[in-house]
């Protein structure tokens, strides 16, 4: 049986729905309530398989309802909202507020009954086999999150706690427990639920089993069920408590209600005749679940659990073996401890309060570090790499020694015995470490002595030897002779370094030996430059020094290549004489004149000949850098070809090969000079501009702060405007000239120059005689000769003002809002009407940014949003918005928004808006009791509709009166929905449409009435793809026309076609019928008008001229050539 709860106002709408919904499934039980508060405390109390429910009641309506029982009520059950609201926003707020089906009410009461009753049939199969699954979903993630928990768990009685507490947490599970075997004791020991229970103990010692039973166990006083568990060694399930005789006369359970168990052996096993049981995990569960669903996984946790006992019980054993351990290691007087040998080789297990001393550490705080992080690593000497942890696994024992660095810095050396052993069933090695610091310092002191002596030859950038007089044999050699030339002692210097068989015939040895002098030479051998010392060093031995000079060679030819490769030209001069001693290739160049005709020539050669660019003057700057004074000047240069050129000039001292040098750097300038003369030509016309503007003009000052600093220059139109001379602004800053409340807000101004490096603004100027003068200003930043300079023209805008002030006046007596925006978010001027609004008046909203009007942070940024669209978009929007006043109260603006477009840019946008809000009020209620009142009468209209069918059922033969009051059931519904579509009609927003593709759906959808009816319907049109501006209900439009020819015109033909004329399309639907006589043909298309025997509402051509009006077409009824009557509608292009 399916129980079913119908909410609807209409007691007559339950009634009808109760017979017919209990007729079409004999399964349904249909319980009715017309009101929206009891059936949600009937709801609550009672467990419906499905809820039907109305949308339009009153107090709370059927949304409403749904929110109540998918919230507060929490029910899950099917929802399905059955209703006459058809709207399409309706149906979606419905469905995503969890809704499971969204029905229509209307059409033939048979048939809308037996839609709703299969729809309650899926939705109620959908909804427990979805209840099935999350049950069983829900049981699954339990036992995941049972097994996340038992990791972490290391106490068999914790374990057992948690595990009962989460299986009952998990709906549908009324008990969980676990009974445990202790000390040959078998008892019920952790249980979590609803039961209330006696608990008891069974006595294990001495049991034997004995022909499939425990012999003993019988005559224990305990729970049948937990016997039958121990005796058959499987798993007992209960599927009713009432009927099982498991159950029968037993007291430790007192739950009430009939319900179902199982009990599931943890680890059972028989091993040499002797009993094993960790123990049993008990369920029970509502009679109504499914037990089939969760009997594996209750299986599948029985395992683990098992998996989990063995495992705490393991680690019990392992805390012994710990124990006996640290007794042991805790009596050795050396750093005692258990280091890993597997996965985390290195690990420290273990460690004695010795070893924690010894690595200045906490015992607790060393266990779990890695060992290597004390170890001192020493080229192939780490004896815990690889290599060592093999010889750990492979011998006894293994000694060595190891330097360590403690947790406080200090570094130690250990004398390390390791030997293998099994820990926490892991294999890892004990180490006994012994400090023997002190030892091992004494040795390194004594070699650090010893290579004491060989540091200042081991640190020569060369090879350094000592060697034998006459045979040249060496006696001793530094590490970089070692390991450049292999040269060890034994050898001769000219077998090991030079690796010749007789000494080197530029050897300088010899003379050496002669004058007992030091000898020095630079020679190149084999591909390579070398610098040769030799120093007597004894009566019999003497110091050879070699250094390859290869680098130093190559890096003065580099020097070269880069003096001759350099771009501007440069000149070596004899400081005293000013004679060029070397120049590169770009001087030769630059003068015409080849490197030996350079060479020894003096400065006077090169230079221009005409003052001031004298041979005299040039050897005065030569002079001038040879005291070390550097000389950078503009010089004038002649070719040898005598053309003449400027360069820029750079004369500096410097040392060349230990010699006073005067380096001249000469770079032609000639482009630049021609640059200059053209900026300075630019510079002229500039000032013949700024001198001749209309408008005032000011060049002025940046500060480092970004503030106005002084006036550079003003035009002679600034000084007229203000009455002061040139000399006197150039002694003022813009601040000084301006007056009014915009002074506060220059350096926000500053500010957005600096940033976007042009601004317009306004301000008031203050003449010397004290006239106010209006300016609109436009300034931008520029850098001006490496400074940041101001460039402001400043125009009068006084006769402008004063026609805004006249302006202003008149939008001030207006009753409607107008201000304007100077960007998105920043009000300009506001007339009285809106400044009042907000509490402001019109001088104090100027300025002020959206933040600071609106009501919240949230509607000033909507506002923006919208403003920016205008902005950007640079066209009109009109909105309607609900707006709270200074006094919050919310009223309703019909706000149009115009953007003032100049060279292409918005300089601002325009507002105005309306308060309709009294008009919106009015509307709502209108629509509200429309919307009311037609909701009742298509109910009322649908319940006599639905009995007069169940009459027509029961009556033998037709019944004339009752095909009468059928007709008027239809005529009525027809009525209501013309009188909707008229209501459309008045706010319907026209597009753009393609016509063709409607006309053609049209025919498509009324083709088959028409055939029923006896009509052909043909269509032509011949239009492509013309657009006409037109809305929604076009298609009504022709849909009416079209059942009005069926109805009324008595022929068998309709015709639908269409075609272009001049700015028009013109539709023409016509039949072949009986036609409109000329005396009626003015009436047809007023509202109520009817004729003759077929009329019905007096709506259709009504409807009809009402929906072409509102889309500028005119409508027109003719005769057909067909025969019978023609309508034109005639559509205007976009």
């Amino acid at each position: 049986m399916l129980d079913i709860l119908l909410i609807d106002d209409d007691l007559g709408f339950l009634d009808l729905a109760e017979d017919y919904l209990e007729r079409e499934d004999g399964s349904f039980v249909v319980r009715t309530q017309s009101s929206s508060e009891r059936a949600l405390e009937q709801i609550e109390s009672n467990s419906f398989d499905c809820v039907v429910c109305d949308y339009q009641m009153p107090s709370l309506n059927g949304l409403e309802v749904l929110k109540r029982v998918r919230g507060d009520v929490g029910k899950g059950v099917p929802f399905i909202m059955f209703t006459g609201k058809g709207r399409e926003e309706v149906a979606m707020e419905a469905l995503n507020n969890g809704a499971d089906r969204y029905i229509k009410k209307g059409g033939d009461p048979k048939t809308q009954f037996k839609v709703l009753a299969q729809a309650v049939r899926q939705e109620v199969k959908y909804y427990r086999s979805e209840k099935k699954f999350k049950e069983l979903q829900s049981l699954r993630n339990t036992i995941l999150e049972i097994n996340q928990e038992l990791i972490s768990v290391n106490d068999l009685e914790d374990a057992c706690r948690e595990t009962v507490k989460s299986l009952v947490d998990t709906e549908g599970y009324l008990e969980a427990s676990i009974s445990l075997v202790r000390d040959q004791e078998f008892e019920d020991v952790f249980a979590h639920g609803d039961h209330e229970r006696e608990s008891w103990v069974i006595d294990l010692e001495g049991l034997s089993v004995d022909a499939g039973y425990l012999g003993g166990l019988k005559d224990q006083e305990s729970p049948d069920c937990f016997k039958e568990v121990l005796s058959s060694k499987d798993e007992v399930i209960i599927e009713s408590k009432d009927e099982s005789n498991l159950c029968s006369g037993c007291d430790y359970c007192s739950y009430s209600e009939d319900h179902q168990s199982v009990k599931v052996p943890i680890g059972s096993d028989f091993l040499d005749n002797s009993f094993k049981l960790n123990g049993v995990l008990s369920i029970c569960m509502r009679k109504d679940r499914d037990m089939g669903n969760d009997l594996q996984l209750v299986r599948e946790l029985a395992q683990d659990l098992k998996q989990e006992f063995d495992k705490i019980r393991a680690e019990n054993e392992v805390y012994r073996i710990k124990e006996r351990y640290k007794n042991i290691f805790e009596r050795y007087n050396d750093g005692v401890g258990i280091i890993s040998l597997e996965d985390g080789f290195g690990e420290i297990l273990d460690a004695n309060e010795t070893f924690a001393e010894m690595l200045d550490c906490e015992t607790k705080e060393l266990i779990g570090m890695d060992i290597h992080s004390f170890t001192i690593e020493e080229e192939d000497k780490d004896p815990r790499n690889e290599r060592y942890k093999e010889e750990l696994k492979d011998r006894e024992t293994v000694r060595f020694i190891e330097r360590k660095e403690t947790e406080a810095g200090d570094r130690i050396w250990t004398e390390v015995v390791a030997s293998p052993i099994r820990y926490d069933d892991k294999k890892a090695f004990l180490e006994i470490n012994r400090d023997i610091t002190d030892r091992k310092q004494k040795k390194e002191d004594l070699q650090k002595e010893q290579e004491r002596r060989k540091v200042l030859l081991d640190n020569l950038p060369g090879s350094a030897l000592i060697l034998k007089k006459d045979t040249r044999e060496i006696v001793a050699s530094n590490e970089f002779a070692k390991k450049a030339a292999g040269a060890v002692p034994g050898e001769t210097c000219y077998e090991a370094v030079a690796e010749r068989s007789d000494p080197c015939p530029f050897c300088l040895a010899p003379e050496l030996w002669e004058t007992e002098e030091p000898q020095d030479l630079e020679v190149e051998y084999r591909g390579k430059h070398y610098h040769g010392i030799w120093v007597p060093y004894t009566e019999d031995l003497y110091a050879h020094y070699i250094f390859d000079i290869t680098e130093q060679k190559e890096a003065e030819k580099a020097y070269r290549e880069m003096f001759d490769n350099v771009a501007d030209a440069i000149a070596v001069h004899d400081p005293k004489t000013g004679e060029i001693v070397n120049v590169n290739e770009a001087g030769c160049e630059l003068w015409g004149y080849s490197r030996e005709e350079l060479i020894g020539s003096s400065v006077g050669e090169i230079a221009h000949t005409r003052s001031p660019f004298t041979k005299e003057k040039a050897r005065k700057l030569i002079k001038k850098a040879a005291n070390g004074d550097p000389q950078v000047f503009e010089w004038k240069n002649e070719k040898k070809d005598g053309s003449v050129f400027w360069a820029e000039v750079s004369l500096k001292l410097a040392k060349v090969r230990e010699k006073d040098r005067i380096i001249a750097s000469v770079r032609d300038i000639s482009g630049r000079k021609k640059r200059e003369k053209e900026i300075q030509r630019e510079r002229k016309r500039f000032r013949e501009i700024f001198n001749n503007a209309n408008d005032a003009i000011y060049l002025h000052e940046l500060t480092e702060d970004n503030e106005l600093g002084s006036f550079i220059e003003v035009n002679e139109v600034a000084t007229q405007m203000l009455g002061y001379s040139k000399e006197e602004l150039l002694e003022k800053n813009p601040k000084e000239i301006s007056i009014g409340k915009k002074l506060d807000k220059v350096s926000e101004i500053m500010q957005k120059l600096v940033e976007e490096g042009d601004v317009r603004f306004e301000m008031t100027h203050q003449s010397r005689d004290g006239t106010k003068i209006p300016v609109e200003i436009h300034s931008h930043l520029f850098e001006l000769e490496g400074k940041k300079r101001i460039l402001s023209i400043a125009r009068d805008i006084t006769e402008k003002k004063r026609a805004e002030n006249e302006k202003e006046l008149l939008l001030d007596n207006m009753e409607d809002h107008v201000w304007y925006l100077k960007d998105p978010e920043t009000y300009g001027k506001a007339n009285k009407t809106h400044a009042n609004f907000f509490g402001f008046g019109p001088e104090e909203m100027e300025g002020m940014s959206l933040y600071e009007i609106t009501s919240s942070e949230e509607e000033a940024e909507l506002c923006i949003k919208g403003n920016k669209e205008v902005f950007e978009n640079k066209e009109t929007i009109r909105t309607e918005e609900w707006v709270k006043n200074d006094e919050n109260e919310e009223r309703l603006l019909s706000i149009t928004k115009a953007p003032k477009i100049d060279n292409g840019e918005v300089n601002y946008v325009v507002c105005s808006a309306k308060d309709v809000t009294d008009r919106k009020k009015a509307e709502e209620r209108e629509e509200f009791l429309h919307s009311l009142l037609r909701h009742d009468v298509l109910n009322k209209n649908q319940i006599v509709k639905g009995y007069l069918d169940l009459l027509d059922n029961e009556l033998d033969k037709s019944n004339k009166y009752l095909e009468k009051a059928k007709q008027a059931c239809k005529t009525s519904k027809e009525i209501i929905k013309k009188v909707r579509d008229l209501r459309k009609v008045e706010n319907e927003t026209i597009k753009e449409f393609e016509l063709k593709p409607i006309i053609q759906e049209v025919s498509k959808e009324k083709k088959s009435k028409a055939k029923k009816n006896g009509f052909k319907l043909i269509e032509n049109c011949k239009i492509g793809k013309s657009r006409v501006k037109a809305g929604k209900l076009l298609k009504e439009l022709f849909n009416n026309l079209i059942e009005n020819a069926i109805k009324h015109s008595n022929g068998d033909k309709i015709k639908i076609s269409a075609k272009q004329k001049n700015e028009q399309i013109i539709c023409s639907i016509e039949d072949n019928g009986n036609g409109i006589s000329e005396k009626i043909k003015p009436k047809i298309f007023e509202k109520g008008y009817k004729h003759g025997g077929t009329g019905e509402t007096g709506l259709g051509l009504y409807l009809v001229k009402q929906i072409a009006e509102n889309y500028e077409a005119r409508i027109e009824a003719k005769d057909s050539e067909l025969g019978g009557a023609r309508f034109d509608i005639k559509l205007q292009k976009p």
